[in-house]
């Protein structure tokens, strides 16, 4: 059976993509509460959210519980560089019943999106980072290998174990950088705000 949306709440993400493109990085800023008005865009098709078996669930849950801002790091929202919000890897049923019903303030896990635009001027350390975690992900690959090979009682093993560990912290460590560099960028483009990047670090 086709369903259709009478009245749109979100716009497409044919116009999120047009506008942000699909290639972007973001972080996290924990979970905030934020006014669902601002949420613009939704990851899925606005018509098959709308009506699903697990929107007529949800319905059901608010007309007798209210909302309850359960489980806030499930609704996952990433704010654009106009503080306005998309659905990111979660959360998009509860995104449009908080719009639809105008809720005022809702709990949600917010990350920050920053757009490729922004990135240019540090494209190039990017670019080694990445490289740089590609060449240790097959390193780490070639040692697993040997490892399945090797008696985990001899010193052989050992040593290729620990030298897997040193490949993993060096993955980490490219990651961390790469989360410094966007964070830097998104400060300077006034995208997140310096308590905001405090409030990550108690």
């Amino acid at each position: 059976m086709l369903s259709f949306v009478t009245r749109r709440y979100f716009k497409t993400r044919k116009q999120f993509e047009k506008k942000y493109g699909v290639n972007y990085h973001i972080f996290s800023i924990g979970i905030k509460e934020i006014n669902p008005k601002d949420i613009e865009f939704l990851s899925l098709p606005e018509e098959k959210v709308s009506n699903d078996d697990k929107m007529l669930r949800l319905r059901l849950s608010f007309i007798r519980n209210g909302w309850t801002n359960e489980h806030p790091s499930d609704l996952a929202l990433d704010r654009l560089p106009n503080k306005k919000f998309t659905v990111g890897s979660g959360g998009n049923h509860r995104a449009y019943l908080a719009k639809k019903q105008k809720l005022k303030k809702i709990k949600a896990h917010v990350y920050v999106l920053v757009p490729k635009q922004f990135l240019i001027t540090i494209n190039e350390q990017l670019d080694n980072c990445y490289k740089e975690i590609e060449r240790l992900r097959k390193e780490a690959a070639d040692i697993r290998r040997r490892l399945d090979e090797i008696d985990d009682s001899s010193d052989t093993y050992n040593e290729e174990y620990k030298y897997f560990d040193l490949i993993c912290e060096k993955e980490n460590y490219y990651w961390s950088e790469i989360d410094r560099l966007v964070k830097e960028v998104a400060l300077k483009n006034k995208l997140v705000t310096e308590e905001e990047l405090i409030s990550l670090y108690p």
